[in-house]
């Protein structure tokens, strides 16, 4: 192999390990209490947003996840909103919304379930 190719590629997996910025999760109200957190760090080694909680329920223990999910399934809750840049994932692709580098990614739970109207 050409050792210029070669060193390229070790530099850029030598970048990734170093310099890539874990998510930043800021967590609210109820989320926050359960937590006993403002914010948790995760590493980048989640790409999308159901990895992303699978992270979170591993650092903060299983009965963290009854805050996330419908109990028995992998649906979000109702009541739960959360935020990457300001977007709604259920606007998005829900829990297979991609996660970019160097994002902050806001989890609120919220009492009030989203409402649809109509008329």
């Amino acid at each position: 192999m050409n050792t210029r190719i070669s060193c390229k590629r070790e530099l850029a997996r030598n970048y990734e390990e170093c310099f890539a910025m874990p998510i930043r999760v800021k967590l609210h109200g109820r989320i926050r209490v359960a937590a006993r957190l403002d914010e948790i760090e995760v590493p980048k080694t989640t790409s999308n947003v159901g990895e992303l909680l699978d992270e979170l329920v591993r650092k903060l223990g299983p009965d963290f996840q009854r805050y996330l999910y419908i109990p028995g399934t992998k649906e979000l809750s109702p009541n739960l909103l959360i935020l990457i840049n300001g977007h709604s994932v259920r606007l998005l692709a829900g829990l297979k919304t991609s996660i970019l580098e160097n994002i902050a990614v806001s989890i609120e739970s919220v009492d009030l379930r989203e409402t649809i109207g109509g008329g």
